[in-house]
This record gives C-alpha cells, sequence and structure tokens, in this order.
C-alpha cells in the first residue's frame, strides 16, 4: 500500500510557513530558517509608496510599506482631519502573494506599478 500525503490548504491562522511545518511531522516542529546575513544587511530599510484604491471612487489614500530584511509588507492609511476617516492599519505586516502564488520581491516596488493584494 502507498501512502500519499496530502498538505492541506492554508487556514488563515499565524503564517504559511507555520501551517506547513505543523504537517511535516513532529510534535513541535523548529522554527521555519530565516535569512540572517539578508536581516542583518537590509535591517531598517523600508519602501514607502503612497497608493490608492483602483476600483473606490472616494478619495481614499494608502501607504504601502515593504520592508527589505524580511520582504514583508504593511498597508496603513493615514487619517484625514475632518473627513470621517480614522485612518490606521490596513493590512498588518505580513508576506503576501500575488495572484500567480509567489511572493512579492523588492522587483515588484516601484512607482507606477499596479499591485493586487489579495
Amino acid at each position: 500500500v502507498e501512502f500519499v500525503r496530502h498538505i492541506p490548504p492554508y487556514n488563515g491562522f499565524g503564517s504559511e510557513e507555520d501551517s506547513l511545518r505543523s504537517c511535516t511531522g513532529g510534535l513541535n516542529p523548529p522554527p521555519p530558517k530565516r535569512d540572517v546575513a539578508k536581516m542583518r544587511d537590509k535591517q531598517g530599510v523600508i519602501l514607502r509608496f503612497n497608493a490608492h484604491l483602483l476600483s473606490d471612487k472616494t478619495d481614499r489614500r494608502f501607504v504601502i510599506q515593504y520592508f527589505m530584511e524580511d520582504d514583508t509588507i504593511a498597508i496603513r492609511e493615514p487619517p484625514i482631519r475632518n473627513s470621517g476617516v480614522m485612518g490606521g492599519g490596513f493590512l498588518r505586516r505580513q508576506a503576501v502573494k500575488k495572484p500567480d502564488g509567489t511572493r512579492y520581491s523588492a522587483r515588484d516596488m516601484y512607482i507606477g506599478n499596479v499591485v493586487n493584494f489579495m
């Protein structure tokens, strides 16, 4: 009898690496490996871009922050005085995938690019 292991779909809790680690065996899996050299060299380097929604007719503005040290993205909405918009966090800092399944990298972050966050 041949046993084929299927990886279940990501359930939304924790990161995707955490979910995959829990399926590879063991009750106490080790944490995912990190690129320590990249984290040391790129620590504190953040790419910031002003953005807006293409599908929204209102004038909502956002700030996309790309953290070079671990390839994560955070999106914040700055507050606008006397408009009723509170502002704050729109997307917490996390690794974000493109529609094709690969992760966003620094090469995808440039002025004029249209990004699709799902």
